[in-house]
């Protein structure tokens, strides 16, 4: 089966082999994490934005 040839797959791996897996893993996760930040900064960018609309349009309602 296929779960079966995996199996025998990653146990014929060799040091270099795993290595390679996992730094090319590592450069996945960097790249992730990388896109996680900045759409936390632009999310973080709105929120801000929005707190400032909030103040602004609460003191404009006490003006009129």
């Amino acid at each position: 089966s296929c779960k079966d040839r995996k199996k025998k797959e990653e146990k014929n791996m060799t040091y270099k082999d795993l290595r390679t897996a996992l730094e090319k893993h590592e450069q996945e996760c960097l790249r992730r994490f990388m896109d996680v930040e900045k759409k936390i900064d632009r999310l973080d960018t709105k929120l801000w934005a929005l707190a400032v609309l909030i103040v602004i349009a609460s003191g404009l309602e006490q003006l009129l």
